[in-house]
């Protein structure tokens, strides 16, 4: 056998080449789409929250929280390429918020500690929440809570119940992971490559 017939082809060599960078255009643009998303929705959350039709806080923190989560997930691959990323996934700190704005419920009277996930704290009514991987997960757990709820429209009678119920991450989560994505992403030139919009939590209405 010729040195020639071991050569690789080089249509062969120039069709990976060229399927290797279709590939990662379209993670960066799957990354970039996922970032818009994030943004629309706190663009837009201002009018959808006072328009006549304005749905409930908790399904725009939900849906908030969901476009915030693709982004992350997304991102995963940047996160586990530097040691910051790896810290950012695991440590970084959200929060402080109240816990019944983490809460659909209604007057909540205890919640048990125990139940609540290792990336969370509870300390004097609010909640802490530790890294991105955390932020993550955090609409998959479920925690146990004693709460009033009313039973009719005029506000009594109430009925005290215990009941494990979801979190749903409120705006101000959804932000600062956001935020710290975004902070990941700047720092390895990434947001500049996308060409990334910019957002900032001080526009109106945020």
């Amino acid at each position: 056998m010729s040195s020639d017939d071991s050569a690789p082809d080089e249509r062969v060599l120039l069709e990976a080449e060229s399927t290797e960078a279709y590939l990662e255009r379209r993670r960066f643009q799957d990354l970039l789409d996922a970032r818009d998303a994030v943004v629309e929705r706190l663009r837009g959350r201002p009018a959808a929250r006072y328009s006549r039709d304005a749905p409930p806080v908790q399904h725009l923190d939900d849906d908030l929280h969901a476009a915030t989560k693709a982004y992350i997930v997304e991102a995963k691959w940047l996160f586990d390429a530097s040691t910051k990323g790896r810290r950012l996934w695991s440590d970084r700190q959200l929060g402080p918020v109240p816990v019944e704005a983490a809460l659909a419920v209604g007057e909540l009277d205890d919640l048990d500690a125990s139940t609540l996930p290792a990336a969370v704290t509870y300390e004097d009514g609010a909640l802490k929440l530790y890294g991105m991987g955390g932020y993550v997960r955090l609409s998959e757990t479920q925690v146990r809570v004693t709460h009033t709820k009313t039973l009719d429209r005029r506000g009594s009678p109430t009925r005290r119940d215990k009941e494990r119920v979801a979190f749903t991450p409120p705006r101000q989560l959804s932000e600062q992971a956001f935020s710290a994505t975004d902070e990941l992403l700047a720092d390895m030139g990434v947001l500049g490559e996308l060409g990334a919009g910019d957002w900032e939590s001080e526009e109106p209405g945020a």
